[in-house]
């Protein structure tokens, strides 16, 4: 199955032979001077957005340039040497495991190029005048480029002290040997037959000026003389790919009684497994395409022939009655990786050893099963975390549903064989275990077998399936989502629930990852409960996911936090201002109102009011006025009338009168 070109197998002396197919190739046919014997195909080509030296091109002695600035528009030039490389394999199918480079340049120039020595003899300096000398992997359409190698000379051109003019033969320095295996394959990925790339030659002649009047930059010749490339790569082996032995063996009567199936097997390995590039590869069981729950890690295979399990593998739960049995052994790969040879495993000495009864008719029996109290006999399979217990309780009875008592109930698992206790008041049998002690993790098929003289013997297999503890980080809150204002920090506290059992867990690594960087959380009370703040956090929304390491027993569930920093609106205080505009207002209307009206007695705004309209020479109504003299006597003779009544009262009135007043 899966990729055949990974796998093969044969069998030879008596030994089935399961091979790993592995292969070692070099690329070496590029190297020495450009376009010479060694290393062909190489073009001068333009590097964009740059114009070209005063001359360049390709001779005996390799790549070369030269050019002189006088204040031209040519300050910049560069040139390109590009060969194009094709492989007769399709690299998808490999795995580069190595890489070579080395590409060699010299160079000659004049004395009127400043180097950073000379930065205090001239008028301007910054950057100086320099050349890069360097080396780029492209894809074949040469729209993708890696720099690979680089050279930029310091102090050419110097003549400030020690004269540097020259450059003698020297190394292009080539980049760490993982960038240059990331830059082929991703021209190789790149191309639609994975088998083609571009390697490309280049210099570039920075001029800087230096001088207020005229900065004459002379580069007499530049040249890169070889560039070697040499690189390994091996056969990649894919994941998923296995291949089987096989044999159909007889077929176990229905009337029979199967007490026990052992397979085992002898194996080896031609050279140690390549555990680091393929840890979890394995040697499968397999009975009518049924997986037996164990398996071989190849990482385990010695180099001499040996049992694969002493005592055998217990494939009881897998024999099926009535049918001819089809027993295989797979090698399986877990992974993807690169192999240089081919790896053998050979195998030798297969039994499958069945012991079983005949059982004469007697009299009839029923057992029915319980697991955890739940009616499992139709269907004997459970899920239970790791440590968690399994009541095992079946019900032993006759035909007409009497209990059986005093019978012999055992239950027989990998390596162990318990009896169940009987209930007589419950009319039943029955044994706690625990998954930690009993069983292992993943699918554990068990027989349980009640037996009683005269009386049919019933055989049950439980199936167990022993899983990760389930552990569900969330916030010790229960609110996924985090408020705050922008600018402030956000206090991280995470729990982690034991699903299962109940309770925090604690002593994990609790990690954070998301747009806010990573961290980890850390539990400084031992409570269970693990915490950190992130500083200082930027207005926006931010996705924060929790993970957690730990035991290998929990199965943790990541979590994801959302953290909005909001920044709050300003404080609208219109309808303030307009509360104190209209109390002022009314305030202003009141004391109007008074200064001009209210302050003066009815009469007096009468008058006031009067010669207004007299000013404006409004109409007005008529008014009888009095001479003042009238108005005198008027007054004078009720003040007579008022004493000439007074006269006339008896004295003892007047003298009250007067007291009053």
């Amino acid at each position: 199955q899966g990729d055949n070109s990974s796998i093969d197998g044969n069998i030879n002396n008596n030994e089935a032979n399961l091979k790993v197919l592995g292969e070692t190739k070099t690329f070496s046919d590029l190297y020495g001077t450009p376009n010479s014997s060694t290393s062909l195909g190489w073009e001068k080509f333009n590097n964009d957005g740059f114009l070209l030296p005063d001359s360049s091109g390709i001779n005996s002695e390799g790549c070369y340039a030269s050019h002189t600035w006088s204040e031209g528009p040519n300050q910049f030039p560069s040139v390109h040497w590009r060969t194009n490389v094709s492989l007769s394999d399709d690299m998808s199918d490999y795995t580069i495991n190595s890489v070579s480079l080395s590409a060699v340049f010299n160079a000659s120039v004049n004395a009127n190029v400043d180097a950073a020595a000379d930065s205090a003899s001239v008028e301007y300096y910054a950057i100086g005048d320099f050349v890069r000398f360097y080396v780029q992997i492209a894809d074949i359409d040469y729209k993708n480029s890696y720099p690979v190698a680089l050279n930029k000379t310091v102090y050419l051109g110097q003549n400030t002290g020690t004269s540097k003019l020259t450059i003698s033969d020297t190394l292009i320095e080539a980049y760490d040997e993982s960038v240059l295996i990331t830059a082929l394959n991703a021209a190789f990925e790149k191309d639609p037959d994975h088998s083609n790339f571009t390697l490309t030659l280049g210099i570039d002649i920075y001029s800087e000026d230096n001088r207020q009047d005229t900065d004459t930059d002379t580069f007499s010749m530049l040249m890169i003389k070889l560039c070697n490339l040499t690189f390994t790569y091996e056969k990649k082996v894919e994941k998923y790919s296995s291949i089987s032995l096989n044999q159909i063996c007889n077929q176990v009567n229905t009337t029979y009684q199967v007490i026990s199936a052992i397979l085992n097997f002898d194996y080896k390995i031609n050279q140690l497994w390549p555990t680091t590039l393929s840890p979890f590869s394995e040697l499968r069981l397999l009975i009518n395409d049924n997986l037996h729950s164990e398996t071989v890690r190849l990482s385990s295979a010695n180099i001499s022939f040996q049992e694969a399990k002493p005592w055998g593998f217990d494939v009881s739960g897998l024999i099926v009655k009535g049918i001819n049995l089809t027993v295989s052994i797979q090698l399986y790969l877990a992974d993807t990786f690169g192999l240089g040879n081919n790896l053998t495993i050979s195998i030798d000495d297969i039994s499958l050893n069945i012991t079983y009864s005949l059982t004469v008719l007697d009299y009839d029996s029923n057992l029915s099963l319980f697991l955890n109290g739940e009616d499992k006999t139709s269907d004997p399979f459970i899920e239970v975390p790791l440590g968690g217990v399994i009541n095992v309780t079946v019900k032993f009875s006759n035909g007409l549903g009497i209990h059986l008592g005093g019978s012999s109930v055992k239950l027989q698992g990998p390596g162990f064989v318990d009896d169940l206790n009987e209930s007589i008041g419950f009319e039943q049998y029955s044994i706690i275990i625990n998954s930690t002690e009993k069983l292992s993790m993943g699918l554990n098929i068990l027989t349980i077998e009640a037996q009683l003289t005269n009386y049919q013997t019933k055989i049950i297999n439980p199936q167990i399936s022993v899983r990760e503890v389930n552990a569900q980080i969330t916030a010790f809150s229960g609110q996924n989502t985090i408020n705050i204002e922008s600018g402030a920090d956000a206090p991280l506290r995470i729990i982690i629930n034991n699903t299962d059992f109940g309770g925090y867990i604690k002593g994990a690594i609790v990690l954070l990852s998301g747009d806010l960087g990573d961290g980890v959380l850390t539990d400084p009370d031992n409570d269970g409960i693990y915490e950190s703040t992130l500083q200082n956090i930027a207005e926006g929304s931010y996705t924060i996911t929790i993970s957690a390491i730990g035991s290998e027993d929990y199965n943790f569930i990541n979590y994801q936090l959302t953290i909005n920093a909001i920044t709050p609106a300003a404080q609208d205080y219109t309808w303030l201002i307009l509360s104190l505009s209209g109390g002022i207002v009314g305030i202003v209307l009141v004391f109007s109102l008074y200064q001009f009206h209210f302050k003066y007695p009815p009469m007096v705004r009468k008058i006031r009011k009067l010669r207004k309209k007299i000013r404006k020479e409004k109409a007005t109504k008529p008014i009888l006025l009095g001479q003042r003299n009238e108005i005198v006597q008027n007054k004078f003779k009720s003040q007579v009338d008022i004493i000439g009544f007074e006269s006339q009262l008896p004295d003892k009135i007047i003298e009250e009168n007067k007291i009053k007043k």
